[in-house]
């Protein structure tokens, strides 16, 4: 669903305006649908996007609340995982997959050196995607025919190695611990799904538009785009909120199982 020029160029108070009646008008059409009380509460480290003095939607400058927790298990955690992940590069694009790499890249480059550089809500989210690209081949893993979700076998490994240090991290991190307990379960996604619809299409179009937002707020906005639409009540979309602790089934397959 897109929104006209026309109303873009009337500013985010008319295009709010409209997203809010576009709303009521599918609530109202389908009882089913909840109204904003009845969903999971926003967390306070959200994103906080202000408009800069160009007059684009941009991101509000980090504070003490967006950064990673000071402390010794998280400092610990964090320079692990950060390893780890730098390890999984290596094995490289073609072996990586077109996804796999930019997701690892992407990572990469929001978990700089400096923690005290880290914005823990760009960590959570850049984590939560090698979570899902990893619960994607592990739903396909044992399938003898080829799968697009499917990684080599050295790759799926280390990038298990990844994701169970990330959990830690996760856990070891009061916001990010956070984070990962108010994530949706499936019946809030489920009854909310067409709200999310209308809200995903528009912000689409402001992600995109540099006349609108700036690059930092477009793939802010882009990150949170892809959640949406991503996040299912199947197996899949739940695991990419992995338990913290992650013991491996006995009857999972050898590593040697693993088939190009």
């Amino acid at each position: 669903m897109l929104l006209p020029d026309s109303l873009w160029e009337q500013g985010p108070k008319a295009v709010n305006s409209e997203i809010k009646r576009l709303i009521r008008e599918i609530r109202n059409s389908n009882n089913l649908l909840p109204d904003g009380r009845t969903l999971p509460t926003l967390t306070s480290s959200a994103a906080i996007f202000v408009r800069n003095r160009s007059g684009l939607i941009d991101i509000a400058p980090p504070g003490p609340k967006d950064l990673l927790a000071d402390t010794d298990d998280v400092r610990d955690f964090y320079l692990d995982v950060r390893a780890k992940n730098g390890d999984l590069v290596l094995f490289g694009p073609n072996l990586l997959g077109a996804r796999l790499s930019g997701a690892v890249l992407t990572f990469q480059d929001r978990t700089p050196e400096k923690i005290a550089d880290a914005i823990e809500r760009r960590v959570w989210s850049s984590g939560n995607t090698l979570r899902r690209i990893l619960a994607a081949h592990d739903a396909v893993a044992e399938d003898r025919d080829p799968h697009p979700d499917k990684l080599d076998c050295g790759v799926a490994e280390s990038l298990r190695d990844v994701v169970e240090t990330f959990n830690r991290l996760a856990f070891a991190d009061p916001t990010l611990r956070q984070r990962d307990a108010r994530r949706p379960g499936p019946q809030e996604h489920d009854r909310s799904i067409a709200e999310i619809e209308i809200v995903v299409e528009v912000t689409k179009q402001a992600a995109s538009d540099r006349a609108i937002t700036t690059f930092e707020a477009g793939e802010e906005l882009t990150d949170q785009i892809d959640a949406a639409k991503e996040t299912t009540s199947g197996l899949p979309g739940r695991l990419e909120v992995a338990p913290i602790t992650v013991v491996r089934p006995t009857n999972y397959p050898h590593p040697d199982f693993c088939r190009p």
